[in-house]
């Protein structure tokens, strides 16, 4: 097995590709343009790394989103020895910063999307994304606390409850113009102590240790790279603070890529275990809503901020719901 995988780790392109997916997961396309490849060659090399079990694919509709797969303890060593001298390399410097450009774009879009529905959001969401009602499920997922931040709050239907369960509220999203609608409806409605911050959720506008509670309510299914937005959830948490995700349960509607500028089509409890662990989450408790009438299920999670957990262990505590 060493020489099968010393001989995979012989080659520039493999090398090149490996680099990649340490920064995230990626389809063959973006593949192919962040490598400036041709597609028929990126598809080789990635099937040699699937064929030894280097790397691993994610079907969602008819995309196919790679990453590491992290199953050969011989390759985690030999590819802890190697990284950061493969990261010297003047090809994965130049392809590391394609990696932010293709993940900017997949922003871009997303961002782009929300400024051009911002003042026809409320009365249009419900049409476009048809959902079974779940508000007041998600509302008694919310403790009181002194200091809550909603993660991609729109034009802020939620930060009146928020701002009855916090003295101080903050509301950040990535949209401009959600986050005007969203401070008309703060007036209108007269609530203090609710401090609304245009901010990219990978980076959020706020100190480390700040706040309570973080939410993220049908959010996270537009998050170019989700593990990071729950790595930035976790900076700007107390210690022992409440995350709460409502989010998508996997789903075959493809329209909404283009639609809705969604990036990922929901997430399994197996997932978002994942996310969670490797993010020093504890579960607490998993709900799932089905769906209806042509409508997406979803789910409902809290989590508290606390010591490291693996991907099963976080797996099990949701199980055991």
């Amino acid at each position: 097995m060493i020489k099968k995988i010393l001989k995979i780790l012989a080659d520039d392109t493999r090398l090149r590709l490996l680099g990649v997916l340490q920064g995230g997961e990626f389809t063959v396309r973006e593949l192919t343009s962040i490598l400036s490849l041709r597609q028929p060659l990126v598809s080789h090399h990635l099937k040699i790394l699937l064929d030894a079990g280097l790397v691993s694919v994610k079907r969602q509709g008819t995309w196919g989103y790679y990453r590491l797969a992290k199953q050969s303890a011989l390759f985690d060593r030999l590819w802890s020895a190697i990284e950061g001298d493969v990261g010297l390399l003047p090809e994965v410097t130049r392809d590391a910063a394609a990696v932010l450009d293709c993940l900017e774009a997949r922003k871009k879009a997303s961002r782009d999307f929300f400024d051009r529905h911002a003042r026809n959001w409320d009365n249009s969401v419900h049409k476009v994304l048809p959902l079974p009602d779940y508000r007041n499920r998600l509302l008694t997922f919310l403790p009181n606390v002194s200091a809550a931040l909603e993660v991609g709050c729109g034009t802020g239907s939620l930060l009146p409850s928020l701002a009855g369960r916090a003295p101080l509220v903050v509301g950040v999203d990535q949209s401009l113009e959600m986050i005007e609608e969203a401070r008309k409806k703060i007036h209108r409605e007269g609530l203090h102590g609710v401090d609304l911050r245009v901010g990219d959720m990978a980076h959020l506008p706020v100190a480390g240790r700040q706040v309570d509670l973080v939410l993220f309510n049908m959010v996270l299914h537009h998050a170019p790279h989700p593990a990071s937005v729950l790595r930035e959830a976790a900076r700007v948490l107390k210690p022992s603070g409440c995350l709460v995700i409502a989010d998508l349960l996997p789903h075959e509607k493809e329209w909404v890529r283009d639609r809705l500028a969604d990036q990922w089509l929901g997430f399994t409890v197996e997932e978002m275990g994942g996310f969670l662990g490797q993010n020093g989450f504890i579960p607490e408790s998993w709900e799932e809503i089905p769906g209806n009438n042509g409508q997406l299920g979803l789910f409902i999670l809290r989590a508290r901020k606390g010591e490291n957990r693996n991907q099963s262990e976080a797996m099990s505590l949701f199980r055991e719901e």
